[in-house]
């Protein structure tokens, strides 16, 4: 009994399947003359578990002939069925009054070894012969066509699209000429600064960012100390980038021509250790002393000040 209610549903849900298998073919149109190139489009709409077997149309549309085969192409839809598109060229090389057939698709389900039918909608067309104007005189047979006359149109006229190429270009040049041009920029000679200037030109655009400012101490805190220990190696010619804050005071201790400044840089590089490695937040006059101690660092470095015995 079991096995009977088994195959009464396993038949009931493959019957429902089969009947859900829509074929629709059609052309884009229904009236031809011999010769004419018809396009015949198979549109198959079924379940996923159904398995189109499509079959050769060549015999099923005699007395057309097949010209063309597309690949077949496949498409999910959002109601969960499949729709799958074949695609055809045939033509027609005699007269027919009416083309009438409708075609069976075979296809299979999902488990079910049985072959089953889908049938199409009735498709009709015509095929005339071509009408001939017997009031017209007529023409003489055009010769055959030889190989000269089946050349590519680049080919056969490739001058054409080099004189065209060419009077683009002349066109492009007068364009550019006349409305794009530019005059040539006029290079200034690069002036070369000092280590002074070029520092305190750094710290004044160092200034201008605002990084204190807006909350970015550490950033500002580490680029102020690379001016300066930048500045230290191009004016005392030692490593001071790689150099620690004690290290940097005692270099500049051993230099003649350095040693007044050595203890405003103990206190500008210790500052500025505060901030960039035990994370302390700097009040606001802490940041602008630092300001100030890196220009005085700077100008009592200048051999000129040091003989005038002032900063500048």
């Amino acid at each position: 009994m079991v096995k009977k209610i088994f195959l009464f549903i396993c038949l009931f849900f493959a019957g429902a399947i089969a009947q859900n298998v829509n074929v629709t073919v059609k052309t884009d149109s229904t009236r031809y003359v011999i010769g004419d190139k018809i396009n015949l489009v198979f549109e198959i709409i079924h379940p996923q578990a159904a398995k189109i077997i499509f079959p050769d149309i060549q015999d099923s549309i005699k007395p057309l002939e097949q010209l063309y085969a597309d690949t077949p192409r496949t498409y999910s839809r959002p109601d969960g069925l499949v729709r799958d598109v074949y695609q055809f060229q045939v033509a027609g090389y005699d007269s027919i009054n009416k083309f009438s057939k409708s075609f069976a698709i075979p296809f299979s389900i999902a488990g079910d070894s049985v072959a089953r039918i889908a049938q199409s909608n009735v498709l009709e067309l015509t095929i005339a012969r071509v009408s001939v104007d017997t009031t017209v005189e007529i023409k003489e047979l055009k010769g055959p066509v030889t190989e000269e006359d089946n050349r590519p149109f680049y080919k056969k006229y490739w001058w054409v699209i080099l004189i065209f190429f060419i009077l683009l270009a002349v066109i492009a040049v007068f364009v550019y000429v006349k409305y794009f041009r530019k005059e040539k920029p006029v290079f200034l000679p690069k002036v070369s600064l000092t280590p002074e200037q070029e520092a305190l030109q750094r710290l004044r655009l160092l200034e201008e960012k605002q990084l204190w400012q807006t909350g970015e101490f550490k950033e500002y805190h580490s680029e102020i100390t690379e001016i300066i220990r930048e500045f230290f190696e191009k004016q005392f010619s030692f490593n001071a980038l790689k150099l620690t804050t004690t290290e940097t005071v005692e270099e500049l201790r051993k230099r003649s021509n350095s040693s007044t400044i050595a203890p405003m840089t103990e206190e500008f590089l210790s500052l500025a250790d505060m901030v960039k490695f035990a994370k302390h937040i700097p009040p606001f006059e802490t940041n602008e002393r630092m300001i100030n101690l890196a220009s005085q660092i700077v100008t009592s470095s200048s051999p000129v000040n040091k003989q005038e015995g002032m900063p500048r």
